[in-house]
């Protein structure tokens, strides 16, 4: 730790390159003495001897936090608020801007990575603070014990609303592109026919969403998460359509920025570096608007539902505000 000599020599140091710098040599120290102890004299006269240098009591320890001011041998009390704003201003002008600037980003960091407050998943039942996740970083995004995201709870919140009894009845038959893991466990405990799909990855069968080797009307639900903004949407919605039953629904996620008219889409940005930066993620072709429902609907659906996250659920259980599922049912 540096002495008050140190202080005042580091200090003094800096002052001489400000100019009309009003801190004196004497204060400065005194500064100094605050920044290594929660104690503080400021004298308006202040003599240069280290005999004078006295902010310890006699038992060797410093006293509890408080600022004294000496003048003429009596003391009294300062505003806190002036001392604290003198020493800022001092280190204001002494700490370089680079420190400044690591020391501003490394608190931003701390803040982003603090969970807000405890939540709740709906569909393990843990009660406590999420983990943050995502690029860009997402607070109160993941459940740490099941590892759901806003979306499978959103997803959740919808069927357990009720009004999609087919997700009730253990005779339906589900399709699941690119299951997620905690939705698939519970899907397979729920229905009896339940099938995932995938083009890239490990799944019950692989199919290609724009040409499926399936035969017409055979699935009551077609599952589809974050799915169709990697895929031509209109020959899906169409594949879509064919696949499910009479009355069968279409339900699926996507991002989506209701701000826009219509869609975002460039055929031309082909590599990851600008999908990232065009559509926020290195495997997506378009950043849907409004317009979403129109194309989806296009392929010989209609859109009979919109589960929004809103109000208290999005506080309870860690939702993205306005984030939606989307029911299409078959015409």
């Amino acid at each position: 730790m540096q002495s008050p000599q140190g202080w005042a020599a580091l200090c003094t140091a800096h002052m001489e390159q400000i100019p009309h710098c009003a801190i004196s040599r004497e204060k400065i120290i005194s500064i100094g003495a605050c920044l290594r102890s929660p104690r503080l004299y400021l004298a308006e006269e202040w003599a240069w001897e280290p005999s004078s240098w006295n902010l310890w009591g006699s038992d060797g320890k410093v006293s509890t936090a408080e600022a004294l001011l000496t003048t003429n041998k009596r003391r009294r009390t300062p505003s806190t608020r002036k001392v604290n704003g003198l020493i800022k201003w001092t280190l204001k002008r002494i700490v370089p801007t680079k420190i400044k600037r690591m020391w501003h980003t490394r608190n931003l960091v701390k803040a982003g990575l603090t969970p807000i407050k405890e939540r709740e998943c709906n569909l393990c039942g843990f009660e406590g603070f999420f983990s943050v996740v995502g690029r860009p970083l997402r607070l109160d995004a993941m459940c740490p014990n099941c590892g759901s995201m806003e979306r499978h709870r959103l997803m959740m919140l919808a069927l357990q609303g009720g009004d999609l009894p087919q997700m009730n009845d253990p005779k339906t038959a589900v399709l699941h592109f690119a299951a997620e893991p905690i939705l698939e466990s519970i899907f397979r405990e729920r229905f009896d026919t339940y099938v995932t799909a995938d083009f890239f990855v490990d799944a019950d069968v692989k199919l290609n969403m724009e040409a499926m080797d399936v035969e017409d009307e055979q699935y009551d639900v077609i599952i589809a998460n974050h799915v169709l903004e990697h895929v031509d949407d209109h020959k899906a919605s169409t594949e879509i359509a064919r696949v499910l039953s009479k009355g069968g629904v279409l339900l699926c996620q996507v991002p989506i920025v209701e701000g826009w008219a219509t869609t975002y889409e460039d055929p031309s940005i082909t590599t990851d570096e600008g999908r990232w930066l065009h559509f926020g993620q290195g495997d997506h072709v378009r950043y849907y608007g409004a317009d979403f429902r129109q194309r989806i609907a296009a392929g010989g659906l209609k859109l009979t539902h919109e589960f929004t996250a809103e109000g208290t659920d999005v506080l309870r259980y860690g939702l993205l505000r306005g984030e939606k599922t989307f029911v299409f049912e078959k015409i």
